[in-house]
């Protein structure tokens, strides 16, 4: 079910996402039995972190059948064989699968389906100096950040593709009278992965 209390395999663990570039991470996905599935990304950290960014979510099959050659004959001159056939077409495109890149949703949005979020710390979060946008320091899970949208717009912040991304703020905390560190969830709409598929993201810190 789309809570975190439903969310029990493990497919995953980063704890030391420090990179201020996106890195890709490549998960392969082996269902325990045919069925719908939810994947879930826990945004948690230690105090005094800032935040961390998600984009460009998808769940891929890994095709590497071929077309096979068609119309096959042999001529036998002697002790030689001569083949002719029709060469293979290319290889077939996978199947459509999940993929999401942040891009259809409204800036700065705090819910959008049809990822679930679930904000566990129900804290404040913490914001830019120097820049405003919609929902700043709001309590949230995730939001969709456009960083060339706030004011002034971030030069040194960008999506991984297009313009938008899921960004998980840092939670406010005791001291400051919020409730953090974060322990906040955004987790995908029902999914039907086989065995094989690979769940591909890109991650990174600011």
């Amino acid at each position: 079910s789309p809570n975190p209390d439903g969310l029990t395999n493990l497919l995953f663990t980063e704890t030391n996402i420090i990179n201020a570039t996106y890195i890709h991470e490549s998960v392969m996905i082996t269902p325990t039995a045919t069925g719908t599935y939810y994947i879930g990304f826990h945004g948690h950290s230690a105090a005094n972190q800032f935040y961390l960014s998600l984009d460009t979510i998808s769940i891929d099959e890994i095709t590497e059948t071929l077309d096979p050659p068609t119309n096959l004959t042999a001529t036998v001159t002697g002790s030689n064989v001569h083949l002719d056939w029709d060469a293979p077409g290319e290889t077939p495109p996978p199947p459509a699968g999940f993929s999401d890149g942040f891009e259809s949703y409204a800036d700065f949005s705090l819910t959008f389906d049809p990822w679930t979020l679930v904000d566990v710390d129900q804290s404040g979060t913490y914001g830019m100096t120097g820049y405003s946008w919609p929902n700043v320091y709001a309590p949230m899970a995730y939001m969709i950040f456009n960083p060339g949208a706030t004011t002034p717009p971030l030069p040194d912040l960008t999506a991984h593709g297009g313009s938008r991304m899921a960004a998980c703020f840092a939670a406010v905390l005791p001291a400051q009278g919020g409730a953090g560190p974060n322990n906040d969830w955004m987790i995908s709409p029902q999914l039907t992965p086989q065995a094989g598929d690979f769940l591909n993201f890109y991650a990174r810190s600011y």
